[in-house]
C-alpha cells in the first residue's frame, strides 16, 4: 500500500506544519488558508508517496502549486495591502487554472512549478525589503530554509542518483520536512501581526 515509506512519511510533517501555522497565528485573517495549503500539499504528498495512482499525481502537483502560489499571495498582501481584496480572487482564479491545466496536462508540472517558484521568489525578496526587525529575521530564516529544502529537492529527484524511494533515507524526504519547516517560518513572517 505504501510504496515509499519515508517520503509518506516525511510528507506527513508538511501536513503537519499546516495545522501548526493555522493554530499559531490564528489571529491573522489569512492563517486558516495559509495552513490549510500547506497541510494540503502534505495530504496530496501523502497520497502520491503513499497509495499513488493518477489521481494522487495531480494532487500532489497541483497543492505544492497552490502552497507555492500562497507564498505569492500574503507576500503581496505584505507589501500591497491595499489590494488584499483583488488578490484574493486572483489567487483562487489561478489555483482553479493551474489545478485544471494540471489535469489535462500533467506534464507541465516543471513549468508551472518554475513560473510559480520564480513569482514566489519576487513576491519574498520585495515582502523583506520592506520588512523590520523581528519580522525581517523571520523571512531570513524563512528563506535558508526555503534554499535547504531546494537543495535537498534538487538532490532527491527521481532522476537523480540518490533517489532510492524504497530507502529509509531520502534526499526527498529531507525536502518535505525542510518545506514544511520553511513554510512555519515564513508565516512567521508573512502573518505577523502589525
Amino acid at each position: 500500500m505504501i510504496a515509499q515509506p519515508a517520503n509518506t512519511l516525511s510528507a506527513g510533517t508538511l501536513a503537519l506544519s499546516g495545522l501548526w501555522i493555522a493554530r499559531r497565528n490564528r489571529q491573522h485573517r489569512h492563517a486558516r488558508l495559509v495552513g490549510a495549503v500547506v497541510a494540503a500539499a502534505g495530504l496530496g504528498s501523502v497520497a502520491y508517496h503513499g497509495p499513488g495512482g493518477r489521481a494522487a499525481g495531480w494532487a500532489h502537483d497541483a497543492t505544492i502549486a497552490a502552497m507555492l502560489g500562497v507564498i505569492t499571495l500574503e507576500d503581496v498582501r505584505e507589501v500591497r495591502p491595499d489590494l488584499s481584496g483583488a488578490t484574493t480572487v486572483v489567487y483562487a482564479s489561478a489555483v482553479a487554472g493551474v489545478g485544471a491545466l494540471l489535469a489535462v496536462r500533467p506534464h507541465t508540472v516543471r513549468q508551472v512549478t518554475a513560473l510559480l517558484a520564480g513569482a514566489a521568489v519576487g513576491a519574498e525578496i520585495s515582502a523583506r525589503r520592506l520588512a523590520r526587525g523581528d519580522t525581517r529575521r523571520a523571512h531570513r530564516t524563512a528563506e535558508a530554509l526555503m534554499a535547504a529544502a531546494l537543495a535537498a529537492y534538487a538532490a532527491g529527484r527521481t532522476e537523480s542518483r540518490a533517489c532510492r524511494p524504497d530507502s529509509w533515507i531520502q534526499a526527498h524526504g529531507l525536502w518535505h520536512t525542510l518545506s514544511g519547516a520553511a513554510m512555519a517560518a515564513w508565516a512567521d513572517a508573512a502573518l505577523r501581526e502589525a
